[in-house]
């Protein structure tokens, strides 16, 4: 199991909530939330948000995040080669997800610039560009829920 199925399952017992009545909650169906808990299959995003609020943690807390953990997958752009992405991971898309918000936070590029100038330098084919533009989707989707006032 993983530290985010164990902490999940411990702070649902801690609530006295049953798998059904948290699924129930963020309204999907009980075996989803079970494979969850199992270390089966990850919530994505919105879910993760919606069982911190139900438990009354931080979405770090539920994932088994410190600000140790995360300084060590903290890399720059320049780290990543992008011609790879069909080959990266999910670990190497989310290190690359904060690497992009990283540059686009740090140098106030637009993320449009940031993608042209990626798919140019790496010469992408098709699918790199769309697995690079499903990546700057979430990267402005996790910007978008974390400033909600702020000028896109």
């Amino acid at each position: 199991m993983s530290i985010f199925s164990e902490k999940l399952a411990e702070l649902r017992q801690k609530s006295g909530l049953t798998q059904q009545e948290v699924a129930d909650l963020i309204n999907i169906n009980r075996g989803s939330y079970s494979n969850w808990e199992n270390g089966k299959r990850e919530p994505n995003l919105d879910n993760v948000v919606k069982l911190s609020k139900i438990f009354n943690t931080t979405t770090d807390e539920l994932l088994g995040q410190t600000i140790y953990s995360r300084v060590d997958v903290t890399r720059f752009l320049s780290d990543f080669d992008v011609s790879d992405i069909k080959n990266f991971s999910k670990v190497e898309r989310d290190k690359l997800k904060w690497a992009i918000l990283f540059e686009m936070t740090q140098n106030k590029i637009k993320a449009f610039n940031l993608k042209d100038n990626l798919i140019t330098k790496y010469k992408l084919d098709g699918d790199e560009r769309e697995i690079l533009n499903t990546i700057f989707i979430e990267v402005e989707k996790d910007i978008s829920e974390a400033f909600p006032h702020r000028k896109h």
